[in-house]
């Protein structure tokens, strides 16, 4: 049952980062480290926390929890000074604010595949949506519905109660879906389409194989990558674009121009919160080691390299479509960015600021999300 106790919380800053640190504890700081605040603490019981996000207006940290009573969500509003928990059956392995801040949906292994579930925030109600294998989803601009790639080749509209709006079949080469105020994104046969709110289906790309995509929150930009075992095969649509395979490129919708952002293959990409910059997590082949770059106006910069903190290469990277739409890597102001991992031996979370070379180390972590 859902439960909600009172706590007191001290004032905090606008550009924060929420860290999962290497006791376990869930902590809040400022972009330099400073300023920190517990939020969770192992403390003298044996219990685990899990992948902490801030709510979309930064006033609230969630996560998931593991102890001796069982699992549970946490919903922590640090404004307030309350928390809400809600009891669940396995431990969640994702979760996702609705824009609207009525809901967090998560995801969970069960018995006959991965589950959906909804938590109310105000009162930690739970409500069962569906199972498949897999299961993607986004939720719509405003947060009053959702849509789920559930399964291979489903793409299903509906609400928070779980009511059913609409099902098509989609394709199987891709995961998460988008939803932005043009429309909804997703795969169809060859093309990377979207499907405006009347119903209007436009392609916006070709692609040859398994597609990675993911759009920027002002939907005028997507940023793409191809997966292909044959590069010189390729698929001509008139006025669609063919993406390059085994790169990252970027459409404009606005006018229509693509970009290749990177040349090689990435591990991941994640748009700024002002839809200008896209952070690109690139391998180095045979070292381990990620090179971080910016694309920015037509322009690709190259940053530090780092070893991924296993945890990401784990639970991130493999799924990176689906985790750009609940948490962020980059500051509110679009300014820095955040990698969890090691940086010449040392481990640690780093912030690099995109004006300057140089990453700093500004907390021992596993995990890290900025405040909207």
């Amino acid at each position: 049952m859902p439960s909600e106790v009172s706590t007191t919380t001290e004032a905090v800053t606008d550009t924060r980062l929420v860290v999962l640190d290497d006791e376990g504890d869930v902590v809040v700081m400022d972009r330099d480290g400073s300023n920190k605040l517990p939020v969770a603490e192992v403390g003298d019981v044996e219990q685990a926390f899990g992948q902490p996000i801030w709510s979309p207006d930064g006033e609230s940290v969630s996560y998931a929890r593991a102890d001796d009573g069982g699992f549970a969500y946490v919903v922590h509003d640090l404004a307030a000074g309350t928390i809400t928990e809600t009891n669940l059956e396995q431990f969640p392995f994702y979760a996702s604010w609705s824009p609207s801040l009525d809901h967090v949906a998560v995801l969970r292994n069960g018995a006959t595949g991965v589950t959906l579930e909804m938590i109310e925030t105000a009162n930690g109600t739970l409500t069962r949506i569906g199972t498949a294998t897999p299961y993607y989803f986004a939720w719509s601009p405003d947060g009053a519905d959702l849509v789920g790639h559930v399964g291979p080749e489903r793409l299903v509209r509906q609400a928070p109660t779980g009511v059913v709006d609409d099902e098509s079949q989609t394709s199987a080469n891709y995961l998460a879906p988008n939803w932005v105020e043009q429309g909804i994104i997703e795969v169809q046969a060859d093309e990377i389409v979207i499907t405006s709110v009347d119903g209007v289906v436009s392609p916006v790309a070709s692609v040859t194989g398994p597609a990675f995509f993911v759009v920027n929150p002002q939907g005028s930009r997507i940023a793409t990558q191809v997966i292909s075992i044959d590069p010189a095969v390729t698929v001509a649509l008139e006025d669609v674009p063919t993406m390059a395979p085994n790169t990252v490129s970027i459409v404009d919708f606005d006018v229509g121009e693509v970009s290749v952002a990177l040349d090689d293959p990435a591990i991941g990409f994640f748009w700024s919160p002002d839809g200008e910059r896209l952070l690109i997590l690139a391998p180095d082949e045979g070292t381990g080691m990620l090179t971080t770059h910016v694309w920015e106006g037509g322009e690709t910069r190259q940053y530090a390299s780092f070893v991924p903190h296993p945890s990401q290469v784990r639970d991130v990277f493999p799924f990176f479509p689906q985790y750009a739409l609940s948490m962020s890597y980059w500051s509110t102001d679009s300014s820095a960015f955040a990698v969890v991992g090691a940086i010449e031996d040392v481990v640690g979370v780093w912030v690099q600021d995109v004006a300057t070379s140089t990453p700093v180390r500004v907390s021992d972590g596993s995990w890290v999300s900025w405040s909207p």
